[in-house]
């Protein structure tokens, strides 16, 4: 697993060949990541409800994986 990010940017893509951690990812300042994300922007949302104190990041995970079952039916 590689993940390639910027010391500015929170907001990060880890390529996994087996499929099983990649996607977009966020991290705070504490270190820890969060995610993983289907896409750039809902990671990016994730973040920023994080900031304001409302850490609806599994949540949103939890929908956006839901779509994509739904989708793949």
């Amino acid at each position: 697993m590689s993940r390639a990010r910027f010391r500015d940017q929170r907001v990060f893509h880890v390529d996994d060949p087996e499929g099983v951690a990649g996607g977009w990812y966020f991290e705070v300042r504490e270190g820890s990541a969060h995610g993983p994300y289907l896409t750039r922007r809902l990671a990016e949302q994730a973040l920023a409800s994080f900031l304001e104190g409302r850490d609806t990041s599994s949540r949103l995970r939890e929908e956006e994986w839901q779509d994509e079952a739904d989708d793949e039916r």
